[in-house]
């Protein structure tokens, strides 16, 4: 649900499996149909709602049949039937990737930043106003029908971040001002072919991004902050690839895969140790219910163990 012009939008499966964009004021009589958005369209499912300045704007994917690929679009609407439209076209889709890859669809300065695909330049960096005619592609930064993957899209400062690849440096971090020109490397940091930015990038206090990253030296997934001026490492460790750290709700889960020793703790943002979670022995694996008592705002968790350090962002909202 989001709320755009002083009204609710909801997605609602009707009883044909068609999904259908409703609003809402609070009142039986002003909750109503909108638009049917998938009828006679195959399987479909809409998410991704956000409102732009009084605009709802959101995709929607379709496939055609079980088990064929999902074709992806992005609408806008105005809370009228006829007013919701899809704004790309049928020569740009969206692909549907997992969700640890971040929002689909970022508002920054009125633009729509967002993940298109097109059979020339494979997924990049898309933006759009809500206009067929500016909607278009920011920048190809893997040239070629070769696919970037931009992800983990975050706003810093008016500047949107992301991670992608341009085939020469591994996937790093990346900004853009919404031009082609001002789309470039953050640097290539961690320096390696292999370098990889695992986590999506954290805004913390308007002025400076957390992330987390891999730079194939061997010292695992490390904690870095960029300022925007230099980006510093905060943490150090080696790693295992068998060990997996995840966070669900309140809930931490560490994956070992043997026996070992961990001690597993939150950090705040500028990197003081809040609570050990647990610091001893781990059979194959453990879980942890963080606090109930913490304060909003950006928190790490962060295992290590003898051969094994991993990072995990958690955002607390209260």
């Amino acid at each position: 649900m989001t709320l755009s012009s002083g009204l609710v939008f909801f997605f609602v499966q009707n009883t044909n499996s068609e999904f259908e964009l409703w609003k809402a004021d609070g009142t039986e009589a002003g909750t109503t149909l909108v638009k049917n958005l998938t009828q006679n369209l195959g399987i479909g499912r809409p998410r991704s709602l956000i409102d732009v300045n009084g605009t709802l704007f959101f995709t929607t994917y379709v496939s055609k049949s079980p088990g064929q690929q999902w074709e992806g679009a992005v609408w806008k609407s105005d809370g009228t039937e006829s007013g919701t439209v899809r704004i790309t076209s049928a020569t740009v889709s969206l692909q549907d990737m997992s969700s640890a890859a971040g929002p689909e669809l970022l508002a920054l300065n009125g633009t729509v930043f967002f993940r298109g695909f097109s059979v020339e330049s494979g997924m990049e960096l898309w933006r759009t106003d809500g206009t067929e005619l500016g909607t278009r592609m920011v920048k190809d930064i893997l040239p070629g029908d070769w696919s970037g993957y931009p992800a983990a899209f975050t706003a810093l400062d008016d500047v949107l971040y992301f991670v992608t690849a341009n085939g020469a440096t591994g996937e790093e971090l990346w900004r853009s001002d919404g031009t082609e020109e001002g789309t470039i490397l953050v640097s290539d940091f961690p320096p390696s072919l292999n370098g990889s930015v695992m986590e999506k990038p954290v805004a913390v206090n308007g002025s400076t991004l957390f992330f987390a990253a891999s730079d194939g030296t061997g010292r695992g997934i490390e904690l870095f902050r960029y300022d925007p001026k230099q980006t510093t490492s905060v943490s150090t460790g080696p790693t295992m690839e068998t060990s997996a750290l995840s966070v669900r709700g309140r809930m931490v889960y560490l994956s070992l895969g043997h026996t070992g020793a961990a001690r597993v703790s939150i950090y705040d943002a500028i990197g003081r140790e809040v609570i050990t979670l647990h610091s001893g022995a781990v059979v194959e694996g453990g879980e942890w219910a963080t606090p109930q008592n913490l304060a909003s705002g950006v928190y790490f968790v962060r295992a290590v163990g003898e051969t094994f350090a991993l990072t995990r962002s958690v955002i607390v909202a209260r």
